[in-house]
């Protein structure tokens, strides 16, 4: 029994990530959850400020109110085969520092194990990375930690986190794709023509 318990022991120190393989995926954060009607928390966020996702005309986003701790972030939900549930969670920490950046990362490490994918840059400027996990249900669910700070305006600055439901967001494009045919017309061709010289590439 002695020996048992040490090899357990043994195993948990030298392999967490293969003891946290199994881990949970996590299903919200902050009061908000995946899988609820976005009504239900009406009051909570911006109804009235709903708008499609970019490059995502099968979501439609809405920003949440002012968090204890956070400084922004929005939920996304599905208007096609999920209508009006949520999806997708992304929140913008208050606190932007590298340090409070260290010190979630350590958390996450410790709850779900080590991530599955690296996302940064070489400079530091950008440190992202990403958990896969799936849920009780089965369903495929992305958990993105993102540290950044510089002058790209396609990258949030500070601190942020997203919970994404994945396998109900592929479920909701093709749901779409399913009602409009029209989502996945060719676009009309503006490439056929050589460009005119070498400085049509660069800009003015």
């Amino acid at each position: 029994m002695m020996l048992r318990a040490l090899v357990l022991v043994l195993c948990l120190t030298l392999f967490p990530a293969a003891a946290l393989a199994d881990a949970k995926a996590p299903t919200g954060i902050a009061g908000f959850d995946l899988g609820v009607n976005i009504k239900q928390y009406k009051g909570k966020v911006e109804l009235a400020e709903a708008d499609k996702e970019f490059f995502r005309p099968y979501l439609d986003v809405v920003p949440v109110n002012p968090l204890p701790g956070f400084r922004s972030g929005y939920l996304s939900y599905g208007l096609c085969k999920s209508k009006g549930e949520v999806l997708r969670i992304k929140l913008n920490y208050e606190d932007s520092s590298l340090e409070f950046y260290e010190k979630l990362l350590a958390a996450l490490k410790k709850k779900y194990g080590d991530p599955a994918e690296w996302r940064g840059n070489a400079f530091g400027t950008l440190r992202t990375w990403k958990w896969s996990l799936t849920s009780e249900k089965g369903d495929d669910i992305s958990l993105i930690l993102m540290y950044y700070q510089g002058d790209d305006g396609a990258y949030t600055r500070g601190n942020s986190i997203r919970i994404n439901a994945w396998s109900k967001i592929e479920a909701e494009e093709a749901c779409y794709k399913e009602k409009d045919k029209t989502a996945d017309a060719a676009p009309q061709d503006i490439s056929s023509k050589p460009a005119p010289d070498f400085n049509w590439y660069l800009p003015n």
